[in-house]
Formats: C-alpha cells, sequence, structure tokens
C-alpha cells in the first residue's frame, strides 16, 4: 500500500518537478526542517500532512529553494512528493511504559476476604430492630392522626349569611357586593354552576326554573354598580331581601 502511494505521490511531484530534503524519522508533534527545491512557485499544501512555516525563500534554477519548519501530527509511515518521494517515519512521543501492561480485569478476579459471622449477625439484628422500630412508629402516627382528626363544622348557609349582612352601612357598594358574593356561592353550591364567572344574564339562563326574586335581586344590583342610574328604591335592604327570599325558597326545594 506504501510504495503504491510512493509511486502516485512521485508521478505527481514530478510534473511539479518538487524535491523534499527532510529528516527519514521524527517525533509526532515536534519540530524538524523541511527544505523543498521546486520549479515554478512554491505551494505550501503539496506538503500536506506536514504544517510548515516558512524560515526562508531563495531563487533556483527557475524555481524556489524554501527551508522551512514542519511537525507531523499522523502517526507511522508518511509519505511526502518529491523526485523522487520522501518517506518520513512518525513515532509517538509518549514514552514506553515500564513492565508489562496491567488488565483491569486482573483485579476483578482477587480474593474477597471471609466476612466475619459476628458481625453479619449484627447487621441482621440492626435491621430487624430498625424495621420494627418504624413499624410502630407508623403505627403511632397514625392513632395520633386519626385522634387529633377535626370533625367537620356546620354546614355554609347562604340564609345565614345574607341576614348576617348590615345594610345600615354606609358604603352601599361594599353591601351589593357582598349580597351578589352570596348569590353566585349558593348558585354554584345548589345548582352546580359556574356562578363565580359568569354574567347576571347568563347565570339566569342556567337557573332550571324562572326565579323572578332572582332576576330583580341581581338586575338592581348590577345596575347600581355599573350604571349611572339612581338606586332603586329601598337600596341594599331591599336587595338582600330580595336574594334571602330566594335562598330560602330554593332550600325548600332541595
Amino acid at each position: 500500500m506504501i510504495r503504491a502511494l510512493l509511486a502516485a505521490l512521485w508521478l505527481a511531484a514530478a510534473a511539479l518537478g518538487q524535491r523534499v530534503t527532510a529528516p527519514a524519522e521524527v517525533t509526532f508533534g515536534a519540530a524538524f526542517e523541511v527544505q523543498v527545491e521546486v520549479e515554478g512557485a512554491f505551494d505550501a499544501t503539496a506538503l500536506r500532512p506536514l504544517v510548515v512555516e516558512v524560515l526562508e525563500r531563495g531563487r533556483w534554477a527557475g524555481g524556489e529553494r524554501v527551508r522551512l519548519r514542519a511537525r507531523c501530527y499522523e502517526l507511522g509511515e508518511v509519505a511526502l512528493p518529491g523526485t523522487p518521494p520522501h518517506a518520513l517515519r512518525v513515532t509517538t512521543s509518549l514514552p514506553t511504559p515500564a513492565g508489562e501492561l496491567e488488565w483491569p480485569s486482573s483485579g476483578y478476579e482477587a480474593a474477597r476476604p471471609a466476612t466475619s459471622p459476628l458481625l453479619s449477625a449484627a447487621l441482621v439484628a440492626f435491621a430487624a430492630l430498625a424495621l420494627g422500630a418504624g413499624f410502630f412508629g407508623w403505627r403511632r402516627s397514625r392513632r395520633g392522626a386519626a385522634a387529633a382528626r377535626v370533625e367537620p363544622g356546620p354546614a355554609w348557609s347562604a340564609a345565614a349569611a345574607l341576614r348576617a349582612v348590615d345594610v345600615s352601612q354606609a358604603d352601599v357598594e361594599a353591601v351589593l357586593l357582598q349580597v351578589k358574593a352570596i348569590l353566585r356561592r349558593h348558585l354554584a353550591e345548589r345548582f352546580g354552576l359556574p356562578a363565580r364567572v359568569r354574567t347576571s344574564e347568563e347565570l339566569l339562563l342556567l337557573v332550571p326554573q324562572e326565579e323572578p326574586a332572582l332576576r330583580l335581586c341581581l338586575q338592581d344590583i348590577d345596575l347600581a354598580l355599573f350604571s349611572q342610574l339612581p338606586a332603586a328604591a329601598g337600596g341594599p335592604r331591599s336587595a338582600r331581601d330580595r336574594a334571602l327570599r330566594f335562598v330560602e325558597a330554593a332550600g325548600e326545594r332541595a
């Protein structure tokens, strides 16, 4: 294979008229000098795979004579094009290992020290004690959680919440918002409606039956909150009473 490559390079170099002078053996990555005499202009790519740096140029018989500092980063036999081709042997820069190579598998076959019977018994006893302590601790935590469980309080009552609204306070808007929030929660829990995100008109369409008290209550609250019209007669007290009538009637049908 090397001979065929040298022959091909010799033919290519003959066409170029290139003569290469270099050492026969160099070290991987180490610098060495090369001298090239070429007809015409020198082309550094013709010396690949050498990495070269031009040190000196001169004229020679219608061509160039170039002195180079070169390095090679390939191992083994490297053929440089020339007339004739130059065979360059590149050796490794790594040191020769001392003694024979030791394979990792040699360590796997080493004899393992025997485990003491007393140590094995102690480990088993410790594991049994740890498991027992963990089990009894889990039982104790379950009993403690059961004892600390809080009994559920009474169910939320919309009617009781509406009766607790102070309709005599001066902040009318706050009272109306409180009444409306109680109504929406009652609709969500009583009919399963998305009452907290729907508009009043959408809520009225979703209520199973027509509820005049609910309609009038929501209409008065929305007009008072979002329009420039005067508040309905009775104000917050009237809205609270209508909401209470609707809630009590809906509770009777539950």
